[in-house]
């Protein structure tokens, strides 16, 4: 009885430790990406051409994120224009938005995330404005979707950010919900494509800024 008794306290004892020691761990984990949060936000100063993402509220949101496995499903490029900042995007069609309104429209919390070419330089962007929006995500047909946007206009400047994949090779292309989506827009299997997280994979990118909500540095 009385060594049950000592074994049910160096249990509860142990209990307690290991919780404790979880209990910093997680903390440690919050601080450190809180911290980050900060100081991405208090530093990053935007540049032309700063690739930008988040969470669309778009109809097909989901499906990107499901079939890539993806945190994000739409991006733009940052663009400055008579000292205001926009996203050049492929929403509607190609367009200019303010970068508040652009925000605002994210979500997951208006979760956001910029990234910037490791070796910095500065681009030349030479976009037009009311180009129509690509529901077939088909190269070289005078429409764009937004990944696609982005991945052309860095061509331009001889950079290739990543190298367009055949749907076929995501691999989470089976969920019903995407495959509605592959089948009413009449994708193939084989046709190449340039998703959010393939930029975001980019080994010539990196993080400059990540967030929730309004940013410091607007």
């Amino acid at each position: 009885m009385y060594g049950t008794h000592i074994y049910e306290l160096v249990k509860l004892s142990m209990m307690k430790k290991i919780l404790l020691v979880a209990a910093i761990a997680i903390a440690v984990f919050f601080l450190g990406r809180g911290a980050y949060y900060m100081i991405s936000n208090l530093t990053y100063t935007p540049q032309q051409g700063d690739v930008i993402f988040h969470v669309s509220e778009s109809s097909q949101s989901a499906a990107i994120k499901l079939g890539t496995w993806s945190r994000y499903s739409h991006c733009g490029l940052i663009i400055k224009k008579n000292g205001k900042l926009y996203v050049l995007e492929a929403e509607n069609g190609v367009e200019l938005t303010p970068i508040r309104q652009w925000l605002k429209r994210g979500k997951m919390c208006h979760h956001y995330r910029v990234m910037r070419l490791k070796d910095e330089q500065t681009l030349n962007l030479p976009y037009k404005l009311g180009g129509r929006y690509d529901r077939a995500f088909r190269f070289n047909n005078g429409k764009y979707y937004c990944s696609e946007l982005v991945w052309e206009l860095y061509g331009k400047n001889n950079i290739n950010l990543c190298s367009p994949k055949e749907l076929q090779d995501y691999h989470f292309l089976y969920l019903p919900m995407v495959q509605k989506h592959i089948k009413s827009r009449g994708f193939t299997m084989e046709q190449k494509v340039v998703a959010p997280i393939d930029l975001v994979k980019s080994h010539k990118l990196k993080t400059v800024s990540y967030g929730y909500g309004k940013p410091l540095w607007l």
